[in-house]
């Protein structure tokens, strides 16, 4: 689902990069092992095929819940496995996440 929250009710186990992408906040969770994006705007956004509404918070990369994993060629990010990333920048249409845990570069569209 996505995990779904109130962005004022997320906890974080070690934030590691931040990017802004308009009104799409986007925070690597080194530590969960994810990539949590906040709608700071005023209307609805969508990233990797999840809708978040304005103060939502919801992960958008990184399906281990919690735990480290390596996968998601292919797959929705939702459903991706991510292992200690440590950074996200805007490429163009997309997001690019350092999945360092697994020595990946990994990109996928917004």
């Amino acid at each position: 689902n996505g995990d779904l929250r109130v962005a004022t009710d997320v906890t974080f186990g070690g934030i590691a990069d931040l990017a802004r992408d308009g009104d799409l906040l986007y925070v690597v969770d080194k530590d969960a092992h994810r990539l949590v994006a906040v709608n700071l705007g005023s209307s609805a956004a969508v990233v990797g095929g999840l809708t978040i509404l304005p103060g939502e918070a919801r992960t958008v990369c990184g399906a281990g819940q919690g735990a480290p994993g390596f996968g998601g060629d292919g797959v929705p990010p939702l459903n991706a496995l991510l292992s200690a990333p440590q950074g996200v920048a805007r490429d163009g249409t997309g997001l690019v996440i350092t999945d360092t845990g697994n020595n990946r570069v990994r990109r996928f569209e917004r």
